[in-house]
């Protein structure tokens, strides 16, 4: 149906209609973001392809196929000074009763990352100039129906998208020039876009004209939540929330995080929130550090009798408690713990990253010395206080009435005389001793007969008063007074 060429760009007072579809995301958001756009100003004139931005397909059924036949009856199917341009292509299949074609010319953008995207939005400009002819004003026709109309009289511009390699869905529809203007879409989430047209028409004096394809966005916030970690190898495991600081919900890759037998090692752990929601993945770096083993100071060992001794607090910088036998808070008291070897335990704050450790302290019962004793009498020379000591703990010091160092005096004392022996070795308990000193007693001496100088000499007896002893003064003589 040729009606003559008319080669030029839309016009002021062509019709324009918006289409609007409004998909809503669970976050409300103006679109502030350009992802994607093709205004066709790049291309020389004739331009059919454009990799890797879009590519097309188009079949011209009277023209002897010829996309974009050169002279007055020619066709145009590609960028015209820079607008993407479709005239006289009928679209595959021919028609062969009536002439014509079944309108399947189709231009197919790259596929678009929108991942980091919400509530994305189309728009592109569709504008017509001729006289057209809208056959199905209800719903685009493809194929060839064997009659005309509508076989060579339909003229059609469809869009349509696709989300995610799913399905294709329509948003736009132009029948003859009915619905040119800009035609748009939005509300779209998911991970990829692709944006077709089809557009055919049948006269030379029909012009449609496709132009500024853009798709924009709200630019997805990524989650953020608190950092968990570093952590320790021996902390129990932590369950990972779910939801943000800013209130995404999603799921980790795993549920929760147990740091047991992860020291020394970062691991990686990613985030996805639900969908219908304007956030993206994001993950989270959790470092585990080693435990560390502690070398525990040794103490003892202690007798029974031993005063409590202080237990640090702080072990090679590393804060922490201690508990077992004998122990209260960072104090251990031997009288409070068992006889023998006790295992004490130092267990380091929940926020040192160090194992517990165990030592040994053992506590003895305190030995007592077997000493000797004796029976003196007060007139004796002193006692070495020796003689008197258990060989098993000869070193200490004696104390009580008579003594002198390791000496003891009975002068002066009498009846039982309790002296004390001090160990100086560790876990010796003060022993007890009892030393009797009898008083010095007068004997009763037998008077002597008066005797002349010239008497002989005179038997002095012994033992007087029944004590033994010796004589002395002038004129004795061993047992003998001479009176001479």
């Amino acid at each position: 149906m040729a009606k003559g060429p008319i080669w030029m760009r839309p016009t002021i007072g062509l019709r324009n209609f918006v289409l609007h579809l409004s998909l809503f995301c669970s976050f409300a958001a103006t679109l502030n973001a350009q992802i994607w756009s093709e205004d066709f100003n790049a291309y020389p004139n004739g331009t059919t392809q454009g990799p890797p931005k879009w590519t097309t397909n188009a079949t011209d059924c009277d023209d002897g196929g010829n996309l974009n036949a050169p002279g007055a009856n020619g066709s145009r199917w590609g960028v015209w000074s820079g607008v993407f341009t479709i005239n006289d292509i009928e679209g595959d299949p021919c028609c062969l009763a009536f002439g014509g074609g079944g309108n399947d010319n189709s231009w197919l953008s790259q596929v678009i990352d929108i991942e980091d995207y919400c509530n994305v939005a189309i728009s592109l400009e569709v504008t017509a100039s001729g006289v057209f002819e809208c056959d199905s004003g209800a719903a685009p026709l493809f194929g060839c129906s064997g009659i005309t109309p509508p076989d060579n009289s339909q003229d059609q511009v469809v869009i349509e998208y696709s989300l995610d390699g799913g399905g294709w869905v329509q948003f736009g529809y132009v029948c003859g020039d009915a619905g040119v203007g800009t035609i748009t879409t939005a509300g779209l989430n998911g991970s990829t876009l692709q944006i077709r047209f089809f557009a055919a028409n049948k006269s030379n004096a029909e012009f449609y004209f496709v132009d500024n394809v853009l798709v924009t966005g709200t630019t997805a916030i990524e989650p953020i939540f608190a950092q968990i970690g570093p952590l320790c190898e021996n902390d129990a495991a932590v369950v990972i929330p779910t939801t943000s600081t800013q209130g995404f919900i999603g799921e980790w890759d795993v549920p929760s995080f147990n740091p047991s037998g992860q020291g020394g090692v970062t691991t990686t752990i990613n985030f996805t929130p639900n969908p219908g929601q304007c956030a993206t993945t994001t993950d989270m770096d959790i470092l585990v550090e080693e435990a560390v083993d502690l070398a525990l100071p040794s103490f003892g060992p202690f007798c029974t009798s031993a005063a409590a001794t202080t237990l640090p607090s702080s072990v090679a910088g590393v804060d922490g408690s201690w508990s077992g036998p004998g122990v209260s808070g960072n104090s251990f008291d031997p009288s409070a713990a068992a006889v023998g070897n006790n295992t004490i335990t130092f267990t380091p704050d929940t926020d040192e990253c160090a194992n517990p450790g165990d030592i040994e302290i053992e506590v003895n019962n305190a030995a007592t010395p077997m000493l000797g004793t004796a029976s003196l009498c007060e007139l004796d020379a002193s006692l070495d206080l020796g003689t008197l000591e258990d060989p098993m703990f000869s070193s200490g010091a004696w104390s009580g009435s008579g003594v002198s160092g390791s000496s003891f005096d009975p002068t002066g004392l009498s009846g039982n005389v309790t002296l004390t022996f001090t160990s100086s070795e560790p876990c010796v308990a003060p022993a007890s001793t009892t030393i009797d000193v009898n008083a010095a007693e007068a004997p009763s001496l037998a008077a002597l007969p008066p005797a002349c100088e010239l008497d002989d000499p005179i038997s002095l007896a012994t033992p007087q008063d029944g004590v033994d002893g010796n004589w002395s003064g002038t004129g004795v003589s061993g047992n003998e007074f001479d009176p001479d």
